[in-house]
């Protein structure tokens, strides 16, 4: 699963993310407003199951078919994209071109900003004549405290 983490931004994603569903004229609902919140707090990218559990604590009502619904619907409105890993679909925000970095150990993804490889997704592009999916490059590797562990 990977840490939880909060940033001096926590929280800015899921604001501009609903403000940016509300503009669409969607309803304004608790459950795509904890959705979001969820997927802020803690950061990369998170099944619907993780999500559910992360709300259930503030919401008991908020059931997991609600969950997929409402990422069904954030997902349709391109406000999230999702990753599939190990069979399971994660969900993240897709308000940023990015890439995606798994680690191995626990699983835990990061988002890597397009633009830090945008010159390697080129070469890569033409050298194998492949027109990458818009959903990015998936590099695998160990995050940091796995890497520390490992060493041990």
């Amino acid at each position: 699963m990977g840490m939880a983490h909060t940033s001096p931004e926590s929280g800015t994603r899921a604001r501009r993310a609903y403000a940016q569903l509300a503009g669409t004229g969607a309803r304004r609902t608790i459950a795509r407003q904890l959705v979001l919140d969820a997927l802020d707090e803690n950061g990369g990218h998170r099944s619907a199951a993780d999500i559910h559990e992360l709300i259930v604590g503030r919401a008991p009502a908020v059931t997991l078919s609600t969950v997929y619904r409402t990422l069904s619907t954030l997902t349709e409105h391109g406000l999230v994209h999702t990753l599939t890993r190990g069979g399971e679909v994660h969900y993240g925000f897709a308000d940023a071109p990015h890439h995606h970095g798994v680690c191995t150990g626990c699983g835990t993804t990061t988002e890597i900003p397009a633009e830090m490889v945008a010159d390697l997704v080129d070469r890569l592009q033409r050298a194998a004549g492949l027109t990458l999916a818009p959903d990015g490059i998936t590099l695998a590797g160990l995050c940091p405290a796995c890497a520390a562990s490992t060493r041990l």
